[in-house]
């Protein structure tokens, strides 16, 4: 076999096939173990399925974590397995008196260990990093507060954008890495859309919203601050998961998911083209001061 058809064959197995798997076997065992609950929502049994194959897709997709971590990148299973856990105790808090401080030490302890070699030096300065943390704040609760009036598959669709749009602006801007990874959750969200729309006693709470934006924000955070991923299409992407919004008037979740999926793609397009013009005009700037012309290299997607 060629390398390119086994690599081909590799990432369609360590992006689709195998998370798809680790997905449908917790989210069939939770409702199993939970035939007989009181409460015929499962949101606990999501999130379990939203982490366990988000984990499953970094390590193929990325790079099994070393420990103890040689790249801060190394914590994004660990993120991604245990933040969301506090938020099962909150599913049924209709406010978010209790969410907001938990989903702010969420993201403080994220950027802490993510950034920790350069927090606070010129690549990490305290405003910047503190305007991150309070954009992925605002993101989360909303998304927090959404996802209990909208149907399931609208908010993991248009979370599941948001980290697409994530992964090709950080592709764009030389991360491939991250955005391999930023994929495999918008791959995990998408199956998970997919999912709670043929299984609708599978809903979104609290925790599952954390499993999709842990490793969602995480990610794009890691790339705005150790790469060159600019940060007004940082933004634009990060409004994705606020389109589910627009699903409000409907009464049939297939035409909600449908139309605030369209919705969300708009920021997720939005940011790759201004991401790609950041590209562009920096390859025009080192052209000019080099006296030559620079060309974008596309060989580091391969790697």
């Amino acid at each position: 076999m060629d390398p390119v058809t086994q690599l081909k064959i590799d990432a369609l197995l360590h992006l689709v096939v195998y998370p798809a798997l680790a997905l449908a076997a917790v989210a069939a065992g939770g409702i199993a173990l939970r035939r007989k609950a009181e409460h015929p929502e499962r949101p606990g049994v999501l999130a379990l399925a939203l982490a366990g194959a988000a984990v499953v897709s970094f390590v193929g997709s990325v790079a099994v974590p070393a420990v103890p971590p040689v790249d801060t990148r190394d914590f994004t299973p660990l993120f991604t397995l245990l933040l969301p856990l506090p938020f099962l105790a909150l599913e049924r808090r209709p406010r978010l008196g209790l969410i907001a401080p938990l989903a702010a030490l969420s993201v403080a302890a994220m950027l802490y260990l993510y950034l920790r070699p350069i927090l606070g030096g010129e690549y990490a300065p305290a405003d910047r990093v503190a305007e991150a943390g309070a954009l992925g704040l605002a993101v989360w609760l909303a998304s927090d507060r959404l996802a209990t009036v909208v149907p399931a598959p609208v908010s993991l669709a248009t979370m599941g954008l948001g980290a697409a749009g994530a992964g090709v602006v950080s592709m764009l801007s030389g991360t491939a890495t991250i955005g391999q990874g930023l994929g495999g959750v918008a791959l995990v969200a998408a199956l998970g859309a997919v999912l709670t729309w043929r299984v609708p006693r599978l809903t979104v709470g609290r925790a599952a919203v954390a499993a999709v934006l842990v490793p969602f924000l995480g990610l794009l955070a890691y790339a705005h601050f150790y790469s060159d991923v600019p940060p007004l299409p940082a933004l634009v992407v990060c409004l994705a998961p606020l389109t589910a919004a627009v699903a409000l008037p409907f009464k049939r979740v297939l035409p909600a998911a449908l139309v605030a999926a369209a919705l969300a793609a708009l920021p997720a397009v939005g940011g790759a083209y201004l991401a790609k013009s950041a590209s562009d005009e920096k390859l025009a700037k080192e052209a000019a001061e080099s006296g030559g012309t620079a060309e974008p290299d596309y060989s580091i997607l391969m790697k």
